[in-house]
């Protein structure tokens, strides 16, 4: 997804729990992957605001497709609104960290209120148009 547009599920991970949910995206044929990973497990450990997630395409080659993801290492950073704050290639701890650096920089109320329901917001209708349309 673009950014500051709504990130697709990611099973198992509800993005309201955690203030910035970054998502690794891995391939077991890629060796930086192999490299960034035990150093992703300490930056998770140590910014407990960050919820890391780990995606192997070898196992969830759908989540790939969802996010739009083409190449490994892949990062996307979700706020807590479950939006797409920064996204892109990371082939380097330096470039891990300045991703974080960048997001953890701003703060969420930053990007205004999450819109949960589009359903409920307040946009004209016009009722004219919606006659002899199912519902």
């Amino acid at each position: 997804p673009a950014l500051d547009e709504p990130a697709p599920t990611l099973p198992g991970v509800d993005y309201g729990r955690s203030p910035w949910t970054l998502v690794a995206f891995t391939s077991p044929t890629c060796e930086i992957c192999a490299q960034l990973k035990p150093a992703l497990a300490r930056l998770a450990d140590a910014y407990r605001e960050i919820d890391l997630r780990l995606v192997d395409h070898a196992t969830d080659g759908a989540t790939f497709a969802d996010f739009r993801v083409r190449s490994t290492p892949y990062l996307v950073a979700v706020d807590s609104s479950g939006m797409v704050r920064s996204r892109g290639v990371a082939n380097t701890l330096d470039q891990v960290e300045e991703m974080l650096a960048e997001v953890l920089a701003t703060p969420a109320a930053a990007f205004g209120p999450p819109v949960t329901d589009l359903r409920a917001a307040d946009v004209p209708v016009d009722d004219a148009a919606l006659k002899g349309r199912p519902s």
